[in-house]
């Protein structure tokens, strides 16, 4: 009942989309490179990405989805930045790994200046490693942040994976740098929530010759100032700190492991810091160079004075739409709950961020739109795992594409518990 329910709210949602239908745009099959379809779309259409490797650094101004379209898809860079109020951009399906090969190397995913939401989901983002030799213009020899969040509304990571770059490691102190391992996401000005997935941070660079220089740090997974960040069942490790050497005068010592979580910072920005079913994994600290120790450990979270740090007791579930789907093709709706959960779906055609502390979560699909419906799929069996289908009707004349977002909420006797977002592109059978 609650999937043909679903079904027919689709219909409905299609008849109101009519009238402000966006557009899809196929990549190579329309234009050459991302970059041009982006260029050439307008507010709120799809770029719909063929598998392949784009060595591109792509920039996005608008609402725009961006969509992997049945395959593994790999830019060189991604910056979203400028978006208007009230406009979105989804990122679904992606592979953003700057550096190696024709990529060039920098932060994988840059967002600046953004006042509408901006939705990742299933991406892959991994910042480059330093480079550089002593003497050479340009060097970088510290990693480079995976993703960099500056001055944003509101950022949801859901089942994404973020590396920060390593540190470069000094083999020939006539030649090499020794950098600072990079976090995997680095946030400043912006509310953000991280479902499921991971943040790593990259490994601080080691000292393997006679040099008395200290181990470069390692990074952290997530670091953050004046933000909120809510993390739910997602993993966040720290990178190691990098063994130091000694010279024939005096030693260097071992650089500081990464934390999980690093809160707020001590010039004023404070943070809150909101965990739900995380993970830790803090780097470890490097070896001294007279080996007569190491470095501190990172921590789970280090959390700076005026920030603060809870953490929820209440287990996550994770929840996915499956996406992109064609019209005439069966769209599956997958829970991973725990057995004796009642499983709902929040449906919308608009995202918003706000955190409930009553629901142990944040509320992230919009109600104030003219079409948003809670649909009722099932109790979660035995193991917890719950999987509902339902048929993409046809979208009509005039509709190529529809984003929709979908919210995964658990009702478990008298409480209501709110899971990660998925955000589904249905198209046209044609596209």
């Amino acid at each position: 009942e609650g999937i043909m329910r679903t079904t027919a709210t689709l219909l409905t949602l299609i008849a109101w989309a009519s009238g402000a239908a966006a557009g899809v745009l196929q990549v190579p099959a329309d234009h050459h490179t991302v970059q041009l379809a982006v260029d050439a779309s307008a507010p709120g259409d799809t770029v719909l990405i063929a598998p392949g490797e784009y060595a591109e650094r792509v920039v996005v101004e608008r609402a725009l989805s961006l969509v992997a379209d049945g395959g593994d898809v790999r830019l060189g860079r991604l910056i979203v930045r400028n978006l208007p109020l009230r406009e979105t951009v989804v990122v679904r399906g992606i592979d953003v790994t700057a550096g190696g090969g024709f990529f060039p190397p920098g932060t994988a995913l840059e967002l600046t200046d953004n006042a509408g939401p901006v939705r990742l989901e299933d991406a892959t983002l991994r910042g480059s490693g330093g480079y550089g030799a002593i003497g050479q213009p340009g060097a970088h020899p510290s990693g480079f942040v995976g993703v960099r969040v500056e001055n944003c509304a509101s950022v949801v990571f859901t089942r994404c994976t973020l590396t920060g770059g390593t540190g470069t490691t000094v083999y020939d102190e006539y030649i090499d740098l020794r950098g600072q391992g990079a976090s995997a996401l680095s946030v400043d000005g912006a509310d953000v929530s991280v479902h499921g997935g991971s943040c790593t941070g990259g490994d601080g660079g080691s000292i393997l010759d006679t040099l008395s220089i200290d181990g470069g740090w390692g990074g952290h997974g997530i670091e953050a100032r004046n933000a909120t960040l809510f993390v739910e069942g997602a993993l966040l490790a720290g990178g190691d700190g990098g063994d130091a050497d000694c010279d024939f005068i005096a030693c260097g010592f071992g650089g500081f492991g990464g934390s999980g979580a690093s809160i707020g910072d001590f010039a004023g920005n404070p943070t809150d810091g909101i965990f739900r079913d995380a993970t830790f994994s803090p780097g470890a600290g490097g070896r001294d160079g007279d080996w007569s120790g190491y470095a501190p450990d990172g921590q789970d979270v280090l959390v700076a004075p005026g920030s603060s740090e809870t953490h929820l007791p209440v287990p996550w579930r994770d929840f996915t739409a499956s996406s992109p789907e064609r019209a005439g093709s069966t769209a599956t709706l997958t829970w991973d709950a725990q057995a004796g959960d009642e499983l709902f779906t929040w449906l919308s055609v608009g995202t918003t961020w706000a955190w409930r502390p009553a629901h142990d979560g944040v509320f992230l699909v919009d109600t104030a739109v003219p079409l948003n419906i809670l649909l009722f799929a099932a109790n979660a069996p035995t193991d917890g795992e719950l999987s509902a289908v339902f048929v993409v009707p046809a979208l009509g004349p005039e509709v190529d594409d529809l984003t929709l977002f979908w919210q995964g909420i658990v009702r478990r006797g008298a409480e209501w518990y709110l899971g990660p977002v998925s955000v589904a592109t249905l198209l046209d059978e044609q596209d």
